[in-house]
């Protein structure tokens, strides 16, 4: 199954300058938790917004047309995603960025969404996503520890039609 994990203001930004313009400790213990040991797809522009490392504890694919990277990071093409999750047996997790989160979303089955209290800058926003399509199975609020850091609310969609290009 193909899921999509990210996090956004509540005016939709989820990027300024490759980075997110916010900190919240609670949002990275929930991606954590959730794609530990799961394989990740991002775009070269995430990857890089990572420090070029691979993710640890997790199969790190870059959507890329590059063939050197570093150790522990593997090149796909848009093609061999569907066959990669057939073949890893896992939950294959998009976490980034836009692009390929709009070129992913027409397969997905899960939306793991962070809303992240407050607007924030940022010239990043996620994709248009057609709610109708995906019904609400779960929604956590969680107030955040510190008084400098955004609550935030973790929900998970899942799409109420089976029907997926």
């Amino acid at each position: 199954m193909i899921n999509l994990i990210w996090a956004e203001a509540a005016n939709g930004v989820i990027g300024q300058n490759g980075r997110m313009p916010w900190h919240s400790h609670e949002d990275m213990v929930h991606f954590r938790q959730l794609t530990t040991g799961h394989p990740v797809l991002m775009g070269w522009k995430t990857f890089k917004s990572l420090g070029s490392k691979p993710l640890p504890k997790r199969d790190n694919l870059v959507l890329t047309h590059r063939t050197s990277l570093p150790a522990g990071v593997t090149p796909v093409s848009l093609e061999d995603v569907q066959r990669l999750t057939t073949q890893l047996g896992k939950d294959l997790f998009v976490i980034g960025g836009a692009s390929v989160y709009r070129q992913l979303l027409p397969f997905a089955t899960s939306l793991f969404r962070t809303v992240i209290e407050g607007t924030y800058p940022g010239e990043t926003k996620m994709p248009p996503i057609n709610y109708d399509q995906w019904r609400l199975v779960d929604s956590k609020t969680e107030v955040a520890r510190s008084s400098d850091e955004p609550n935030c609310t973790f929900q998970l969609w899942q799409r109420s039609n089976k029907e997926q290009h």
